[in-house]
């Protein structure tokens, strides 16, 4: 048995050399593996329903034809002025720049995806269309698909890569091709088992239970969760604070329960002074929803110090999810929130 290389060549750099490996056999190869290489450069084209930057009127619009791709014009081009992978094609007639930002599990960050299109427009580099593609094998996350959306970037996500890999009998046209499909294809089937079981020590299975809470919550202001990663690399989610109900929020971490927590800075001084009885309340509602308590620490306060956030209380979904499912456990903990509500919802307006 031949070892996988991408057991170990899992950086987005390697990632970046498969692409750039793939463009060029559209431009050097001969026989089935250019075909795959011309096939991959035309399904980056149609991606995202054809999404391409008019360079004559600097809009975005929808490129509609037969994706004929004649030749790649030059090698591909990786780290270009900070641009994952660039390069130029001639497609239906048209010269059109390639600008993609490639991701394996992290995210785009800052302007990156506004800058690296105007930096494609001011290189002094003539095209008629500009093609920016957002390729992540990771999960997506939604709001990371409307955001490169919004910048105008098409989407491609594991699927399409597996679609063209697999789906496209792509993958035996050459032992690195197999590998990769091979390897893209034991990711994303771990990502669907994982959501399948509800592992939550997994941020993207942690954003799927807190949307579906939200979506049962439906209070005002509720938003799509946020989150972040600690220095330690553990994740964790939270809905954003609700300005109008005490800065109330929710927070699930990989290490600890789902809590229903407070910033305190945003409350006032009447959370500490009413934290016990709010505490209780949360311990009435949560065996009313017939829920398992989460442990977690008590908030303490040093003379002088400010106490930013606090947990109200906790609950074990973890359990619930397992013996229960996800419809059932989200219904347990969207009774627990409203009865907490209505118990103590006046004192944190």
């Amino acid at each position: 048995m031949v070892p996988n290389i991408f057991k170990y060549a899992t950086k987005e750099l390697s990632q970046d050399a498969v692409i750039c490996w793939l463009v060029a056999c559209a431009k050097d190869a001969t026989g089935e593996l250019r075909e795959s290489g011309l096939d991959f450069v035309r399904a980056l084209m149609q991606s995202g329903n054809g999404a391409v930057f008019n360079c004559a009127s600097d809009q975005l619009e929808q490129y509609v034809s037969a994706c004929e791709v004649s030749r790649v014009l030059g090698d591909p081009r990786p780290q270009y002025r900070s641009i994952d992978v660039y390069f130029r094609a001639k497609i239906d007639g048209k010269v059109v720049s390639f600008v993609i930002e490639d991701k394996t599990h992290s995210e785009m960050h800052g302007n990156q995806l506004g800058r690296y299109r105007r930096v494609v427009e001011d290189d002094g580099i003539d095209e008629d269309l500009i093609k920016p593609v957002y390729l992540k094998t990771g999960y997506v996350f939604h709001d990371e698909r409307e955001r490169a959306e919004s910048a105008g970037y098409s989407v491609f996500d594991a699927d399409d890569v597996l679609d063209f890999l697999v789906g496209g009998n792509r993958a035996g046209t050459h032992e690195i091709l197999r590998q990769y499909a091979e390897y893209i294809n034991e990711q994303h089937a771990s990502r669907l088992c994982a959501l399948k079981e509800w592992k939550l020590e997994h941020s993207f299975v942690q954003w799927e239970l807190m949307v579906r809470l939200g979506k049962s919550l439906q209070m005002k202001g509720m938003k799509w969760p946020a989150r972040w990663f600690n220095v330690g690399g553990s994740a964790w989610t939270q809905y954003p604070h609700y300005e109008d109900r005490g800065a109330l929020y929710w927070r699930l971490d990989s290490w600890k329960p789902l809590r229903l927590m407070i910033a305190t800075h945003k409350a006032g001084d009447q959370v500490l002074a009413r934290w016990n009885g709010w505490s209780r309340a949360f311990e009435d509602a949560r065996e009313e929803a017939g829920l398992s308590a989460g442990s977690f620490r008590r908030v303490r306060r040093r003379r002088g110090e400010m106490v930013r956030e606090g947990t109200i209380g906790a609950v074990d979904v973890a359990s619930c999810l397992r013996d229960e499912g996800l419809d059932r456990c989200v219904a347990r903990v969207a009774y627990l929130h409203r009865a907490f509500m209505s118990s103590v919802g006046d004192e944190l307006q």
